[in-house]
């Protein structure tokens, strides 16, 4: 006797079972097979044939009858999942670590506003070319930070100097010329004593006006400088 039997899953009361289908019984002596409990033991006489087909179409399966229970641990490989079938609630909070990143996947749309806080931004990182023009504020130099070098030649105009910021030690030597110093700007105060000597008064600058009373003195004339014209009626 020749037999072929089919199998298929299907749920009974939400527990999947197998089921025995007989597809064709070829008797060809008087001896019989016997199936018992619901199709799921089968029995034949010694010297049968009985033919199974091992495999499962997916015809054979109920839609939904494959559940979580069903899958043997790690059963489900890459292959196996459709093209976009992991959707973003399918993934797992945390379960994305950096090697599962591909190398430039993370593009500035995927990035959040404010993410990149200073811990993520490695040393030295941030060059000319990333700052923005006039990012830098006065508030973002810190003190001490503008050293000469830093400075332009000729950055430094008036207006940058404040008031009463020059002082005796800030001039060089030999820097105040005469066109530095304003008209009327030397006062006797100004002029150290002794310090106008024979070379710095002009010729005929010493007028009557400037010579004090009594101040010329024997010895301030000269031999011969009185003429008979110098001499008072």
């Amino acid at each position: 006797m020749n037999k072929n039997f089919s199998f298929k899953l299907i749920k009974i009361g939400g527990i999947l079972c197998s089921a025995v289908f007989i597809t064709a019984i070829m008797v060809s002596t008087a001896q019989a097979a016997v199936i018992t409990g619901g199709g799921t033991d089968l029995f034949v006489n010694d010297g049968d044939t009985v033919n199974f087909d091992n495999t499962l179409d997916a015809e054979d399966i109920e839609d939904g009858a494959v559940g979580t229970g069903e899958l043997a641990s790690e059963a489900v490989t890459s292959g196996k999942i459709a093209t976009g079938a992991v959707t973003g609630d399918k993934i797992n909070a945390g379960a994305v670590t950096e090697v599962k990143i591909g190398g430039g996947a993370v593009t500035e749309s995927k990035i959040g506003a404010s993410a990149v806080t200073t811990s993520r931004i490695d040393n030295g990182a941030v060059t000319e070319a990333k700052i923005a023009t006039d990012a830098v504020t006065e508030s973002k130099i810190a003190t001490g930070a503008v050293t000469t070098s830093r400075i332009e030649d000729g950055a430094v105009s008036e207006v940058k100097i404040a008031g009463g910021a020059v002082t005796e030690s800030k001039i060089a030597g030999g820097a105040v010329t005469t066109g530095k110093i304003d008209d009327e700007a030397v006062t006797t105060g100004k002029i150290d004593d002794e310090a106008v000597t024979t070379g710095k008064i002009d010729d005929e600058a010493v007028t009557t006006g400037k010579i004090d009373d009594e101040a010329v003195t024997t010895g301030k004339i000269d031999d011969e400088a009185v003429t008979t014209g110098k001499i008072d009626d």
